[in-house]
């Protein structure tokens, strides 16, 4: 039932993809406005793209490595 891609690969990339645009967010200012809208527009955009990869379990566990890396700089 897998996709056939590297799903500890493609984990990684969405990972490193949320480090750089929260670090863009940061550099930005208005850290915590930008970050909270970030996070609410872009949970069900990463939700609906790890579905279509079979990777629905990983979606929450991406996510709160973002809200983790979120709260420990706040």
């Amino acid at each position: 039932m897998t996709s056939g891609r590297n799903e500890g690969g493609f984990i990684e990339y969405i990972q490193m993809h949320l480090q750089k645009v929260y670090m863009n967010l940061i550099v930005a200012g208005s850290r915590e406005e930008m970050a909270s809208e970030f996070v609410g527009m872009r949970r069900e955009q990463l939700c609906r793209a790890m579905s279509r990869g079979n990777l629905r379990e990983n979606a929450g566990e991406v996510y709160d490595c973002f809200m983790e890396m979120y709260s420990s700089s706040a």
